[in-house]
């Protein structure tokens, strides 16, 4: 219902959707093994917005950075590894309509994430695929942002949940900031992660596993509540403050040490080791 009125205050307001047959070149629609886009990929756009800034947007997506938008596609696929895997949240899971506003946040992403991937060897080194199929997508259940390369016939998906997209956090109280912090942040479960994630957890104190937090007391915390929640997490919510506001990852949001939101200056010298020049801080032109 909430949607609904959403979507109709858009329209109120003279928001227009496109997308379907005239996009068809610009999104997902390969063969990914047996699987296809089942639904057109949907884009709202501003009355004062022309429609080729968001293909253009598309073209640049595909051919600088290998991703394609296919949110049918992966909400079919997310649907199956839920069934498999027994997991709550399958029931209600649909493709979802973007803003551009999002996707233009996915663009920034791309362009920070660029120079790692290229030394790493490209996308297909890193993801297995020569493409990264990105979709949104609505489920019932709330818990989580995204989820990062799911598997699917012939290659992987990164999906972002359509509560995520539209709900800002104070972490990055403007719009554009938290959206981009959330691809940065899903970027780096499948970018960043199986690269440093064994360093990360053996070079800080806090932790002894993945999901194992350490018991010595004191010791320098993640920069947010979320990042205590596994080694991952905090990780890619490292990232996301390393690339947008590296300064509060190194003094601090606030919270004392030992704290979620305290200093972190081990965290941000061991990313400025571990990404180098390829990932630097801060902001990219």
């Amino acid at each position: 219902m909430q949607e609904t009125a959403r979507r109709a205050r858009w329209w109120r307001a003279g928001w227009r959707v496109i997308g379907g047959a005239a996009m068809s070149s610009l999104v997902a629609c390969q063969s990914l093994g047996e699987s296809r886009v089942s639904t057109p990929e949907l884009i709202f756009l501003a009355p004062d917005v022309d429609a080729r800034e968001a293909e253009e947007l598309l073209e640049r997506l595909r051919e600088r950075h290998g991703v394609v938008l296919g949110s049918g596609s992966c909400a079919d696929a997310l649907r199956r590894v839920y069934a498999e895997s027994s997991a709550k949240g399958a029931e209600g899971m649909r493709s979802s309509p973007w803003r551009l506003a999002e996707l233009e946040a996915l663009e920034r992403a791309m362009i920070r994430y660029a120079p790692w991937l290229d030394h790493l060897g490209g996308l297909r080194a890193v993801t297995g695929a020569p493409q990264l199929v990105v979709g949104k997508v609505h489920r019932s259940v709330r818990r989580f942002v995204g989820e990062s390369l799911v598997p699917a016939d012939g290659g992987r998906m990164l999906v972002i949940f359509h509560q995520g997209l539209e709900t800002t956090q104070p972490d990055f109280p403007a719009v554009e900031d938290w959206l981009e912090a959330i691809w940065i942040h899903e970027l780096g479960h499948a970018f960043v992660q199986r690269f440093v994630l064994d360093e990360w957890i053996d070079c800080l104190d806090y932790w002894d596993g993945v999901e194992r937090r350490s018991r010595i007391l004191g010791t320098e915390a993640p920069v947010t509540i979320y990042g205590a929640t596994s080694a991952d997490e905090d990780l890619c919510e490292a990232l996301m403050f390393y690339m947008l506001s590296p300064r509060e990852l190194e003094e601090g949001r606030g919270g004392a040490v030992g704290v979620p939101g305290n200093p972190c200056p081990t965290r941000y010298e061991l990313l400025r080791r571990l990404l180098g020049p390829w990932l630097p801080p801060g902001s990219v032109d």
